[in-house]
């Protein structure tokens, strides 16, 4: 008997609520395609989007037995040369309690990501719902089990140790910040055929290394000199084409080898299982899976990319940065200098970028309780009673900005009166296009909901100084 259908038997067909599940996840994930177009395209008719790729880039390819980590990093992460290591995998628990039967059998109520919505919330559904989705489903791009949060889940933090980190990635720079405090860096995955990644470069000049339990990974690497809009390929998209990964490779890729011809830089295989490739930060690269997949994947800084990790996280999370700062002066003095040196190099003064970033901060917070207060003052004129408890009369009297002041923590009595001031002056002189301005907008997102990322401090206007309201 053929071992998927074993496996079918275990896990069950789908069920009607399944539909309802799914389709539920489905909307969320992707809300700009109709329940009955997940397979317009008719990939599950096309298996040629599964075949095999002829190899081309000469991907390195060496067992763990004769590669030393000195080796490694003098051959591989010092030259930034893309690698597949065998042997490693094999010798961990996960490669054999990561079968499709043992996740059923251990993890069958636990809750995993299968993709975010429009706000940027996860979307998590119960492994047994996926599993017999993953057995059934006849998606062109299914959904995809891509979970970071695994290990602080109930249920699913034994996972942690089916697995360790392998001995050529353990040095990790970010572990300085604190679990809570890092990015999120390591991922569980399990994608049924024709899902994937899309072409991307990891974040904040991170290296990565993917370790596969089962099934068959295409891959896709360009250096990190090839720009983005030759990558990313998007003059060549045609109309109804989607940016899924399975698109990619069976569409756009192909058009892009043929109008480059030998100028393009690439290199391109497929990963077996019991392979751990390793991709250096930098590289652009996108999966997509051949078969139904188990996989585990980290990102991390050594010393040997520290230098452009640095400068991307003091660019992109500056307040991260300053943190790592600390402790690497505490614990990597060398590594420090080394950040001073790329400071110096770009004319950038981390003192005065935090005093500069601290003042926006405090601006931002005054916009924030203003734009606030303008709502509660004109509901006040309107005759909403915010406060039952208040005495406030509604004319605009200094009682009614006591009772607007009283959510205003944070703010010294200076900044209060100044919050108060501004709501009253733009409310006495009302030029219409500055009240408009800290007017929230109709479907209530500005300033008042703070699990909504869209109203985070940073998208909110600056408020005027008083002095310039005259």
């Amino acid at each position: 008997m053929d071992g998927s259908v074993r496996i079918q038997e275990l896990i069950g067909d789908p069920r009607g609520y399944d539909a309802r599940i799914l389709g539920r996840a489905k909307v969320k994930c992707r809300s700009d395609i109709a329940l009955q177009d997940w397979n317009v395209r008719g990939y599950l008719g096309d298996q040629t989007c599964l075949d095999e790729p002829e190899e081309h880039g000469g991907i390195a390819r060496v067992h763990t037995d004769n590669l030393s980590v000195e080796e490694f990093f003098q051959k591989f992460e010092v030259p930034g040369v893309p690698l597949c290591i065998d042997g490693i995998v094999q010798q961990w628990p996960a490669w054999k309690n990561w079968s499709l039967k043992s996740l059923h059998r251990r993890y069958r109520h636990v809750k995993f990501r299968v993709g975010d919505d429009d706000d940027g919330y996860a979307v998590r559904i119960k492994m047994k719902y996926f599993l017999r989705y993953m057995m059934s489903q006849t998606d062109d791009s299914p959904l995809y089990i891509f979970d970071s949060r695994f290990p602080k889940i109930d249920g699913s933090h034994v996972l942690l140790g089916d697995y360790e980190v392998p001995k050529y990635f353990r040095e990790d720079l970010f572990h300085l910040l604190g679990e809570h405090r890092r990015p999120p860096y390591r991922w569980f995955l399990v994608g049924p055929k024709r899902s994937g990644s899309g072409v991307h470069i990891d974040p904040l000049g991170t290296s990565a290394w993917n370790a596969l339990i089962s099934g068959r990974k295409r891959w896709i690497l360009f250096p990190p000199n090839i720009p983005k809009k030759i990558v990313k390929a998007k003059s060549l998209k045609r109309i109804g084409e989607d940016d899924e990964p399975v698109d990619y490779f069976t569409n756009i890729l192909p058009r892009l080898k043929q109008s480059m011809g030998d100028a393009l830089d690439y290199i391109e295989f497929v990963q077996y299982p019991g392979e751990t490739v390793f991709i250096p930060g930098g590289w652009w690269h996108a999966v997509l899976n051949l078969d139904d997949t188990i996989a585990v994947t980290q990102n991390f800084v050594s010393s040997n990319n520290f230098r452009n990790c640095w400068y991307q996280t003091r660019k992109g999370r500056r307040g991260m940065a300053r943190k790592w700062y600390r402790e690497l002066k505490s614990s990597h003095p060398h590594l420090a200098t080394v950040a001073d040196e790329v400071n110096r190099m770009h004319g950038y003064n981390m003192e005065r970028e935090r005093e500069r970033h601290h003042e926006d901060y405090r601006r931002q917070v005054f916009a924030r309780r203003v734009k606030v207060g303008v709502e509660k003052y004109r509901r006040k004129l309107n005759g909403v009673d915010l406060d039952k408890s208040s005495s406030s009369s509604g004319d605009g009297t200094d009682s009614d900005w006591t009772s607007l002041s009283e959510n205003f923590d944070g703010l010294d009595s200076d900044e209060e009166n100044q919050v108060g001031m501004t709501i009253r002056q733009l409310l006495v002189h009302p030029p219409q296009q500055q009240l408009d301005q800290y007017t929230p907008s109709q479907n209530g997102t500005a300033g008042y909901h703070a699990r909504d990322e869209s109203c985070r401090t940073e998208h909110l206007p600056t408020a005027p100084r008083v002095s310039e309201l005259g």
